[in-house]
């Protein structure tokens, strides 16, 4: 393993995140087990800034941890990815509402400027899947795109809740797929999605959204 941290000693914070990244761009087989040792030595810090990442990464449910039998990436679930879709949809939609009746030109413009990204990333990933640096740059441009949408809220709780949800759903969906997780629909939606947003219509936006991730279980 290669940590992504290289220029400066690392933080547990900078550790936790760049963990958490890995685990939601696939870059661990799931059921693996996941080493202190081994990720001491990547990230060249004390053992105890590791075990203290991971206790954190499996309060959050990101990661299993047994007593006697250490931490290891969640094998997926259909039942979870289920229950993180529902949980997903309704706080999703409840950001994109927000976002849509608070949020101003400001937020318009990120949010189509997210959404410009996403796309040209889509239209080049589409024709490479097997492309693991497009993959990984496609996984967050699509977060952005997400983020984005409720990102006007005005709800710093909301945005961090949704984070953690869709962190989640992503684990799952992706071990689930047994690949990306891509769909060639994906354009399709996201489009579909910034459309409504963009128009100020809420009970279309909220409708694309639901589609959209509901083609995830």
């Amino acid at each position: 393993m290669t940590a992504l941290i290289i220029d400066k000693v690392a933080s547990s914070s900078d550790i936790y995140w760049d963990i958490r990244q890995r685990l939601i761009f696939a870059h661990y087989v799931p059921g693996s087990k996941l080493k202190p040792e081994e990720l001491r030595l990547a990230y060249g810090c004390a053992a105890s800034t590791v075990r203290e990442v991971l206790f954190r990464l499996s309060c959050d449910k990101l990661i299993d941890f047994e007593e006697h039998k250490g931490f290891r990436v969640p094998q997926a679930s259909e039942q979870m990815c289920n229950e993180a879709i529902e949980i997903r949809i309704m706080i999703e939609c409840e950001g994109a509402s927000l976002s849509i009746a608070k949020g101003g030109l400001e937020w318009e413009a990120k949010l189509t400027a997210a959404h410009h990204k996403l796309a040209h990333v889509e239209g080049k990933f589409s024709d490479a899947q097997n492309d693991r640096d497009l993959f990984d740059i496609w996984c967050k441009c699509e977060w952005e795109f997400h983020e984005t949408l409720v990102s006007g809220c005005g709800s710093t709780l909301l945005r961090e809740q949704h984070r953690d949800i869709y962190d989640l759903h992503r684990i799952h969906m992706i071990g689930l797929s047994g690949g990306t997780g891509f769909r060639q629909d994906n354009i399709a939606e996201h489009r579909a999605i910034i459309e409504a947003a963009i128009e100020r219509d809420v009970s279309v936006c909220r409708e694309k959204i639901a589609n959209h991730l509901h083609k995830y279980g």
